[in-house]
């Protein structure tokens, strides 16, 4: 799959956010070829617009718990799901007009964005698709996590879960991101979760008013699941892995094997930043510019 791709038509979401409980409405437009992903704030005067890529992503310990992206004055916040969604069935180029500050949370995975989108249809654009690909090893750890990026010829994921409870347990995934087929078993249906002893501080510092039994799973101190069912037996570690498939997509297509232990959205935007800082460690291909996608001298920020 070397072609740039967006969607065949319209596609409308609406609901509550997972940390903000507001309700909000997205409309996914198709965009011509080298547009990328962006957002347009449509609930703010002069409609700002918000491109998803390395610069956009926010400082993880500044909105802990997902994943952001704008500026210090204009935010997106929880962009993972729906970035999840693009990036399994390979779309490049879209425009997201947006009413409210935050994705809708809708069942806490990604599979109601990737349903919705595949029957709409997806279109394959005349272009050549930009692909991030790494150079050289690279590792970030903190604490008992870390990520370690290999290059590969194709975007490949080892994932490590331990958890110490005995329903989450420990959990390995491995798979690789091809575009063409994505399987009634795989992590894009994987919903969110939480133990029930973070239930209270989460909302304690106003994050979390969306989330409800329905999208996201609720786990007890002695391995209960709380007024819901699990998908998969794995689910746990699966939706790990689409928070990760997610998070790497802000930073455009991607080739390497990702090799992840315990990370979540904090290291994986470690991740992102660190790869921004070392852009001697990435090449790209597809195209002859390669300005959108890394970083020039001076540039970060």
């Amino acid at each position: 799959m070397d072609n740039q791709r967006t969607i065949k038509g319209k596609v409308s979401f609406e609901g509550i956010g997972l940390h903000t409980g507001a309700n909000t409405r997205m409309d996914i437009l198709p965009a011509s070829a080298n547009t990328g992903i962006i957002f347009i704030r449509k609930d703010i005067p002069d409609a700002p617009a918000i491109k998803a890529d390395f610069y956009s992503v926010l400082d993880p310990e500044k909105f802990p718990r997902r994943t952001s992206i704008g500026t210090s004055v204009i935010q997106i916040h929880t962009v993972e799901h729906f970035m999840a969604a693009l990036h399994l069935l390979h779309i490049d180029n879209v425009q997201i007009n947006l009413w409210g500050e935050e994705i809708p949370g809708l069942d806490g995975s990604a599979k109601v964005f990737v349903e919705k989108i595949q029957t709409t249809g997806i279109e394959e654009q005349p272009v050549a698709r930009q692909y991030l690909r790494i150079k050289e090893p690279i590792l970030i750890e903190e604490g008992d996590s870390s990520i370690a990026v290999f290059p590969y010829p194709k975007l490949r994921i080892s994932y490590a879960l331990k958890y110490n409870n005995p329903l989450i347990g420990s959990g390995f995934i491995d798979l690789v991101i091809d575009g063409e087929t994505i399987p009634d078993d795989h992590p894009y249906a994987a919903r969110t979760f939480c133990l029930e002893q973070e239930v209270g501080p989460l909302l304690d510092t106003g994050l979390g008013k969306g989330a409800n039994y329905e999208n996201t799973l609720v786990v007890s101190k002695d391995g209960a699941l709380l007024k819901n069912k699990l998908r998969f037996a794995d689910e746990f570690v699966k939706h790990k892995v689409l928070d990760l498939i997610g998070d790497l997509y802000t930073a455009g297509p991607f080739k390497g094997y990702v090799i992840a232990i315990r990370s979540g959205h904090s290291l994986n935007v470690k991740l992102l930043q660190k790869l921004r800082r070392h852009k001697e460690r990435m090449t790209v291909s597809g195209v002859a510019s390669t300005t959108s996608f890394i970083p020039q001298s001076g540039a970060e920020r």
